[in-house]
């Protein structure tokens, strides 16, 4: 079989790979050293700027610990009273003397004849009336006929006389009549505020 390599291909070999990888070494050497001098370039760069916002951070530090102590120190410290102002005295105004109240007498003065209410005596005076013949006809064996009479009455509600017109009974029975006529009293009335003096009823008529 023969000899595929030589004694001396066998040292150049071996030469060539030690040259090879002292070549590989010293590169890794050199680019590790570039790194590490890159990297001190930045530490050394950086530092200034670090140095810079550590004194900025503390001054800001302090600027804000200084104003925390000022607004305590002037909310602890009381303020000072404001003067009073004293205003002078109001003087009083003078006062006009209240007028004198005059003092009114009230007078009740009566109406004028109220004629509603004279109708309701009528009214009543006439049921009496009627009762009274009723009473003097059967006295007389039940005669028939009628009696007409009228009233003349005085503003102080008092009737001043009774004028009987027709009486078909006797005497007595018109005596019966005045008497029941002159006993009612009507409603008294100013004469001032009608000028009327007297009141005068119709004609009253009792039929039996």
């Amino acid at each position: 079989m023969p000899r595929l390599f030589s004694h001396s291909n066998v040292i150049h070999m071996t030469s060539n790979r030690f040259l090879f990888f002292t070549l590989i070494t010293l590169s890794i050497i050199l680019f590790s050293g570039c790194d590490g001098c890159s990297k001190k370039r930045e530490l050394t760069l950086n530092r200034p700027d670090s140095l810079i916002e550590m004194r900025a951070e503390e001054t800001r530090r302090k600027y804000q610990e200084a104003m925390k102590e000022a607004n305590e120190a002037a909310k602890a410290k009381p303020r000072p009273a404001s003067p009073k102002v004293t205003k002078p005295p109001k003087q009083a105004e003078p006062t006009e003397p209240e007028p004198e109240m005059q003092q009114v007498q009230t007078i009740y003065v009566e109406p004028g004849i109220d004629y509603s209410a004279m109708d309701n005596t009528i009214s009543v005076i006439e049921d009496k009336v009627q009762t009274t013949v009723e009473s003097a006809k059967r006295r007389l064996n039940n005669k028939t006929g009628y009696i007409q009479y009228q009233i003349f009455v005085a503003p102080t509600g008092q009737v001043k006389s009774v004028s009987i017109l027709h009486n078909d009974l006797d005497a007595a029975a018109g005596a019966a009549i005045q008497a029941i006529v002159r006993s009612t009293s009507f409603k008294k009335w100013n004469p001032a505020a009608n000028s009327e003096n007297e009141y005068k009823s119709p004609l009253l008529k009792s039929v039996f």
